[in-house]
C-alpha cells in the first residue's frame, strides 16, 4: 500500500484556509475541475519551492499567474489554455484564474 502523507495546505487568491489545514496526497494529485479539465500534479511539483513563492506573490501581483500555472501544471498548462479557449481562439484570464482556484479547491475537498 502506498504511503499517504499530510502536507500543509496553501492559501490562494485570498482564500481562507486555516493554518492547521492539511492536504493528504500520495505521489500525485489527480482531479477534475467543475468545467471538466482533468489534471494530475506530481508530488515533486507540489513540493517545488518556486511554486510556493509564486503562490505567495500571486495575490499582490496577478502577473505571476502564468508562471504559477506553468510551475503547477507543467506540460498540462497548454491543455488548460486550450480547455478555456473561446470561439475567437483567445484564453480569457478570468477563466484561467477560475480553473486554478478550482484545482486548489478540489484538493481542499480531498483532505476532508
Amino acid at each position: 500500500m502506498e504511503e499517504v502523507t499530510k502536507e500543509p495546505a496553501v492559501v490562494l487568491f485570498g482564500g481562507k484556509i486555516p493554518a492547521s489545514a492539511t492536504l493528504a496526497y500520495t505521489n500525485s494529485i489527480k482531479g477534475k475541475t467543475a468545467t471538466g479539465f482533468e489534471f494530475e500534479i506530481p508530488r515533486s511539483r507540489m513540493e517545488n519551492y518556486e511554486l510556493v513563492e509564486a503562490i505567495a506573490e500571486v495575490d499582490t501581483n496577478p502577473l505571476v499567474l502564468p508562471k504559477l500555472i506553468k510551475l503547477l501544471l507543467g506540460s498540462q498548462a497548454e491543455a488548460l489554455k486550450d480547455h478555456v479557449r473561446d470561439e475567437e481562439g483567445l484564453v480569457p484570464m478570468d477563466k484561467m484564474s477560475e480553473e486554478i482556484k478550482d484545482i486548489f479547491a478540489s484538493q481542499e475537498a480531498v483532505k476532508k
